[in-house]
This record gives C-alpha cells, sequence and structure tokens, in this order.
C-alpha cells in the first residue's frame, strides 16, 4: 500500500510535468497555470530530499530544498485563491491529487520541524558553527581527542540544551539529528564520555548492593535459627541424663506385685508361710486354728505387716487369707 502510494504520487507528478512542459495539453481546455508551477516546485524538493538524509539530515537547512519548498508553496496558494484552478483541480474528484500532493509535502516539512531552522537562522547558523569547531578539533586530535576537544563538546552541548528550551519540544530535525549523531561519536566512538561510565559502574554497583541484601539477611537468619536450636538442645542435655527411663521405672515393680501391679501368686503363697510361722511362734499347732482368739490373729497380722511392707492392697490381701484360716 505504501509503495503504491509513492507510485501513483511520482505517476501524477510525471503527468503534471508533461503538461507544464507542453507535452501534453488539451487546447480546448483553459490551462491553470499555479497548478502546473506547483507540480514542478514540489518535483525538484521531492528530487533533492534523497542527498540530504544521510548520514545526517540536512535538507531543512539546504538552500535550494528551503527554495523549492516555498515555491511550491506559494504556487498551491495561488492555485486556490484562482477560481478556474479551484474548479479544475479542487474537490473535482474522491482523489483530489493537488491537494495530495501539497498535503504530503506539509507532512515532510512539519514532521521535520523544517521551519523552525527557517525562522531562527541566526541560532541555526551559530549552532552548526560549534558543531564544525568541534569536527575539527577531532580531526586534529584523531587519536586523542577527549581532552583536547572536551571544552568544543561542552559548547555545543549547551548550545544544544538552549535552542531545545526555546523551541519547546519542536527543534529543527537538522538540528537534533547532528545532535545525536555528535553525541555518539563521542561516547560511542572516542569513548569520551566518562562521566556516563563512571555512572553506569556506580548503578550497577549499587544495584548488586541492593539484591545481595535479602540474600545476606536470609543467609544471617538461618545460622542464627540454627545456633538458637543447638543451644536449646544443649540445655536441655542436662535434663534429660538426670530422669530415669520408663522402662527401668516400670521394670521394677514393687515387692509382692507384678508388673502391673497385682499380689503375684508367690507372694501370696509367702505371706501363707509367714502367717503360718507367726503361728508357730505364737504357741499355736496345726489344727487349733479355730480356738485362737481374736487378739492374737491381729498380733499376727501386725507382725507379718512389720516384716512384709505393702500398701493397702497388700494388707486387705493378707486379711483375706487370715479369714480363711479362720474359716
Amino acid at each position: 500500500m505504501h509503495f503504491s502510494a509513492i507510485y501513483l504520487v511520482f505517476y501524477l507528478i510525471f503527468q503534471y510535468q508533461e503538461i507544464a512542459c507542453g507535452k501534453k495539453s488539451n487546447p480546448d481546455k483553459p490551462e491553470c497555470v499555479p497548478v502546473q508551477r506547483f507540480v514542478a516546485a514540489y518535483t525538484s524538493f521531492l528530487k533533492q530530499i534523497p542527498w540530504h538524509i544521510f548520514p545526517v539530515n540536512t535538507f531543512c537547512t539546504d538552500e535550494l530544498c528551503v527554495y523549492d519548498y516555498d515555491k511550491a508553496s506559494y504556487w498551491f496558494h495561488n492555485a486556490t485563491s484562482d477560481e478556474l484552478c479551484k474548479a479544475q483541480n479542487f474537490n473535482h474528484n474522491r482523489l483530489n491529487v493537488v491537494q495530495t500532493l501539497h498535503d504530503q509535502m506539509e507532512l515532510i516539512w512539519g514532521g521535520a520541524h523544517c521551519q523552525n531552522c527557517v525562522d531562527h537562522k541566526n541560532e541555526t547558523d551559530n549552532f552548526f558553527t560549534l558543531v564544525q569547531a568541534l569536527d575539527e578539533c577531532i580531526m586534529f586530535n584523531s587519536a586523542q581527542p577527549c581532552e583536547p576537544c572536551a571544552e568544543n563538546y561542552t559548547h555545543v552541548q549547551d548550545y544544544y540544551k538552549e535552542i531545545t528550551t526555546v523551541s519547546k519540544g519542536e527543534i529543527c530535525f537538522d538540528i537534533e539529528d547532528r545532535m545525536n549523531h555528535t553525541r555518539y561519536s563521542w561516547s560511542a566512538v572516542y569513548k569520551c564520555c566518562k562521566d556516563k561510565q563512571h555512572s553506569t559502574k556506580a548503578f550497577i554497583g549499587f544495584a548488586t548492593a541492593i539484591c545481595s541484601l535479602p540474600v545476606i539477611f536470609y543467609t544471617m537468619m538461618y545460622f542464627i535459627t540454627m545456633r538458637k536450636e543447638s543451644r536449646a538442645q544443649a540445655a536441655m542435655a542436662p535434663l534429660m541424663d538426670d530422669q530415669p527411663d520408663e522402662e527401668d521405672v516400670a521394670g521394677d515393680p514393687q515387692p509382692g506385685c507384678s508388673s502391673d501391679g497385682l499380689v503375684s501368686e508367690p507372694d501370696l503363697f509367702h505371706d501363707d508361710v509367714s502367717i503360718a510361722n507367726n503361728l508357730d511362734q505364737t504357741g499355736v499347732k496345726e489344727g487349733q486354728f479355730i480356738a485362737l482368739d481374736r487378739d492374737q490373729l491381729v498380733d499376727t497380722e501386725m507382725n507379718i505387716t512389720e516384716e512384709h511392707p505393702a500398701d493397702g492392697d497388700d494388707v486387705s490381701m493378707l486379711q483375706i487369707r487370715v479369714d480363711n484360716l479362720l474359716n
């Protein structure tokens, strides 16, 4: 689509050029001279542009380009004020070719803010004079231009800032493009922008320090936590050594009891023998248990309890045994 529009523009220009030169004319149709002159000037303007866009843009400050633009603008305004030209070339159909050609010319000229260079010619000339002095200094000190040409570069920078302030951002593209090219050569080609290199290194160091803070913090917290746990375990070790093992406590049942707290059968048998021995010591013989009075039985029971201390459950069991003997 873009190439088709360009082709159409050049085709129309060529057609109007032939008409202006008299190669094609219609004797029955009155000629609109302002439109023909506009197309001729616009064609000359377009032919000049390719020679002023590399390596930097210069068509805004080129005298021939400025002349062709002013000439094309002049004839276009004459065409719009002529009734015959307006009737033949403007709003005649959907394409409206002459108006389209003028709009494209204004798009190029206005997009580059070329009029800023024309209206502020003195400032533009002063800027390019400073740039030329810098270029001559760099050429003369091509091996090491940083120190000898630092002052020239500073002058260019300061003057460019003044122009930017005055133009309020709508700076002529010739000046803007030339300044960009100068900055690139000074910093990237000749490596003279030491302040920028220092700032870059400082920024990298600062960013590295900030990014390493979380790593340092979590590493310190990990070692602090591990140290606290080690101290807690060391403090709990003596307490654990002083407490008896549950297996040892459970494995040593009390005399007369099994591991579950019940009186074992051998202990009960041992208690029966003790009762019999105590009865023998009191002079009671076998077969005379019934003849014993209550006091003797109580004394016998107390003697057994003193010889074999036990808890309340053991005493109850002994009483049951004595009752069995009495019965």
